[in-house]
């Protein structure tokens, strides 16, 4: 079963850099140390169906540790990484394809993408040596340019930095000689929802909302732009290429953001073939004012706060994520925090929870998870045919 998201603290992270890198748009030869073990993939036995092997020595990207650098928050960092995987599926099937972390794009590659483009007219009032600084002579970003504007909030309502991170995944086939070859890309685009600045005369942070329209646009180009550099390499030509929007949710909210745009670049092809819409929400439940959710499911959720809490006052109430998928509604993951009293404790509330499972949530992927601030007691699964797991930790 996938795990969407773990409900607990809102951690920050910081923004983007704003620096731009010089080094080349795509590098023909990235040095990434390998294992000098022979490469082979993990095995599937014990392992959910809809899981990936993955090809072995374990490489770690090279731009791995920006996706926490670059985005808001945790809730949007797990839901951006796991949703990417489970788009990438429509694409590169987990029984066909093994998967690899990202080995294309660098830290240096990445952040040049997102640092802003540079117009004409910027580039030429530049000396040759801010030009070399700013990084303006390769001219990498992808974020939109400035047009000279320097007031931050002219800037933030004109020109808004939609961009907050990329992230790619390599997915791998098997050759005949049982080497492991790139046949497929998948490029995740992390967009921001809302541009935050400084103003001149204030010393806290403004947030302007970005229009989700607007950024659909931009990341059809961005898209466009991305497809165009990497097929310019004779390296990635032939592969198939699939890219995912992602906009994440406000540096603020509790819920993850979500998916809004798919588009394939089949191998050979130097275009996309269709951007696909992607219809998808998060909500907290018990859902209040105007919502996707119905009033059937928010009874069906109090009815389990209610059934949990006749036996159990530890905790004052759950909290409850709905992904809603098409329209439909197709997971929910619950927490349940507890002031920790005993094992004992954890272990009958475990059995409650399962037992109230068998008669709720019909057809829905759920994940309830028993924890305190600082650690997590048990995890109690159902899939969508209704099967029931639970695991408690010593």
């Amino acid at each position: 079963m996938k795990k969407w998201l773990l409900i607990g603290v809102l951690l920050l992270a910081a923004c983007a850099d704003d620096g731009v890198d010089t080094s080349q748009d795509i590098v023909t030869d990235v040095d990434i140390p390998v294992s000098d073990g022979e490469e082979t993939v993990t095995s599937s036995v014990g392992l959910n169906e809809s899981y990936y092997q993955s090809v072995i020595p374990y490489e770690l990207s090279p731009s791995r540790g920006l996706t926490s650098t670059n985005m808001v928050s945790t809730y949007n960092i797990e839901s951006f990484e796991a949703g990417l995987l489970e788009h990438s599926k429509e694409v590169f099937s987990v029984e066909d394809y093994y998967f690899r972390e990202g080995q294309v794009f660098t830290s240096d590659i990445v952040r040049g993408y997102l640092s802003r483009a540079y117009s004409e007219d910027e580039i030429a009032d530049m000396s040759d040596e801010a030009r070399e600084s700013s990084g303006a002579f390769s001219n990498m970003g992808l974020n939109p340019s400035v047009q000279g504007e320097t007031n931050e909030a002219v800037i933030a309502e004109n020109y808004p930095r939609y961009l907050s991170h990329i992230l790619e995944q390599n997915y791998m086939v098997e050759n005949e000689d049982g080497e492991y070859e790139l046949e497929g890309m998948t490029i995740g685009l992390a967009l921001n929802s809302e541009h935050l600045y400084r103003s001149d005369n204030s010393s806290s942070t403004q947030a302007m909302a970005i229009n989700e329209s607007d950024s659909v646009s931009f990341a059809e180009g961005a898209i466009e732009e991305i497809l165009e550099r990497l097929r310019a390499n004779e390296a990635y030509e032939d592969i198939d290429i699939f890219f995912a929007v992602y906009i994440q949710s406000g540096r603020y909210d509790i819920v993850p953001g979500k998916f809004v745009m798919t588009a394939l670049s089949p191998g050979g092809e130097s275009e996309i073939e269709s951007f696909e819409s992607v219809e998808e929400e998060f909500e907290l439940l018990p859902a209040t004012g105007e919502t996707i959710v119905s009033d059937a499911i928010n009874a069906e959720y109090r009815n389990f706060n209610t059934r949990l809490t006749e036996y159990f006052d530890n905790f004052s109430q759950t909290i409850g994520l709905a992904r809603f998928k098409d329209g439909q509604f197709t997971e929910l993951n619950i927490t349940i925090p507890i002031d920790y009293t005993s094992r004992s404790e954890v272990v009958a509330m475990a059995q409650h929870v399962k037992d109230i499972l068998l008669n709720s949530f019909a057809g829905i992927e759920v994940e309830v998870v028993i924890s305190s601030a600082h650690e997590t007691y048990a995890v109690i699964t159902k899939d969508s045919d209704d099967n029931i797991s639970y695991y408690v930790f010593d």
